[in-house]
């Protein structure tokens, strides 16, 4: 196999076509659901702190992406404060920031293995992405009650 087919197989074995036709009665549940509209007029939002807090976790020679997030907060930290909180009262997630580099990681004892099924899919999304998907956990651990 030459690289080109190789990078092939992995993309169709790693990131399957999403085809509504073969959803399971579950699948169809699940999309059914994400269309409907989310109450958000009692939810806490995110507060300028809180997103600084999450910008600085990040190592930039870690974080994929060509979106200088970590600048731009700095800059304009009311506009970004206004667009995470856009995002969580919207229930939305923009498609751009969707957008992530996969990084095939060989599983430990499969190394001789020549199929895709030897990789762990490893996906690392933009810093926008990941910095509302962990304020998102973030805010998921704060709603759940502590258990004395």
């Amino acid at each position: 196999m030459d690289t080109e087919s190789t990078t092939k197989h992995m993309l169709d074995y790693f990131v399957p076509e999403d085809n509504e036709t073969n959803d399971s009665a579950v699948h169809k549940q699940i999309r059914e659901q994400v269309k409907e509209l989310v109450d958000t007029e009692d939810i806490k939002l995110f507060s300028r702190e809180e997103i600084a807090s999450v910008i600085k976790k990040f190592n930039p020679k870690k974080a994929p992406g060509e979106d200088g997030l970590l600048r731009v907060f700095g800059n304009f930290p009311s506009f970004l404060t206004e667009l995470y909180n856009k995002c969580l009262k919207e229930g939305s997630f923009p498609r751009q920031w969707k957008k992530s580099s996969i990084v095939p990681t060989v599983k430990p004892g499969k190394e001789d293995n020549r199929d895709a099924s030897k990789y762990w899919p490893i996906s690392l999304l933009n810093v926008a992405g990941n910095v509302l998907h962990r304020l998102m956990i973030e805010l998921c651990i704060m709603c759940i009650p502590v258990l004395v």
